[in-house]
C-alpha cells in the first residue's frame, strides 16, 4: 500500500516531476523515481505519460502555463523583491530544468514547442500597438537582461566591484536598462 495514494491526479505527480526534474540529473529521472515522489504507485505515471522525456515536456508547459498566469496583464516580469515567493519558485525550477537538460545535452528545443509566459508576453506587446517582429524582439532583449541578470549577478557584481552596492539599486539599473530596452524604436521588418 502506497501513503498518500490519494494524491495520484495529475497535478500531483507534474509537481513532484518538477522537483525531481529541478533537484537531479535529468538523464536519470525516471517514472518510478517520479512515482515515489508523488506517492503514487509507478503504474499511475507509466498510465499516462511513455517516458521521462514526454513528462518533461509536460512539465515545462505547465511551468510556462503557471507562471504566466501570474503576471498581471500589461506588466513584465521582474527579478528580485518584485517577484512573489510562487512567481520566484516557478522561474528557479523552470531554470533549474533548463540548465539540467543543457548539461545532460538534452535539446528541449525538440520536445517543446510552446512556450506560453513568452506567447503572453509577446502578445502584450503586441496589444500595446507593436508590430509582431518587434513585439518579439523586445521580448527577446528583455528575457536576456532578466536571465543575464539571475544567473550571474552575484558574479558580476564581484568582478565589477559592486559587492557593497545594495541588492535593490542592482535591480534598480537592471529595471532602467528594460526600461531602455522596451523604448526602442521599432525593428525594421527586413533585417
Amino acid at each position: 500500500m502506497y501513503p498518500g495514494t490519494d494524491a495520484d491526479s495529475a497535478d500531483a505527480i507534474l509537481a513532484a516531476a518538477t522537483k525531481v526534474f529541478a533537484s537531479e540529473a535529468t538523464r536519470q529521472v525516471t517514472l518510478k523515481r517520479v512515482a515515489l515522489e508523488a506517492r503514487v504507485p509507478p503504474h499511475v505515471v507509466t498510465a499516462r505519460w511513455a517516458s521521462p522525456a514526454e513528462l518533461l515536456t509536460e512539465v515545462f508547459g505547465r511551468l510556462g502555463e503557471n507562471l504566466a498566469e501570474r503576471f498581471p496583464p500589461g506588466q513584465m516580469p521582474r527579478h528580485g523583491g518584485e517577484f512573489d515567493a510562487e512567481q520566484g519558485e516557478l522561474v528557479d525550477a523552470m531554470l533549474s530544468i533548463l540548465v539540467r537538460s543543457a548539461l545532460d545535452g538534452m535539446d528541449l528545443t525538440e520536445r517543446v514547442d510552446r512556450y506560453p509566459t513568452i506567447e503572453r508576453l509577446i502578445q502584450q506587446h503586441m496589444d500595446d500597438g507593436l508590430d509582431e517582429l518587434t513585439a518579439r524582439y523586445r521580448v527577446f532583449e528583455t528575457v536576456l537582461v532578466e536571465l543575464g541578470y539571475r544567473f550571474f549577478a552575484d558574479q558580476l557584481q564581484v568582478a565589477c566591484g559592486l559587492t557593497e552596492e545594495p541588492e535593490g539599486r542592482l535591480r534598480d539599473e537592471v529595471n532602467a536598462l528594460e526600461q531602455m530596452v522596451a523604448a526602442l524604436p521599432p525593428i525594421p521588418s527586413e533585417v
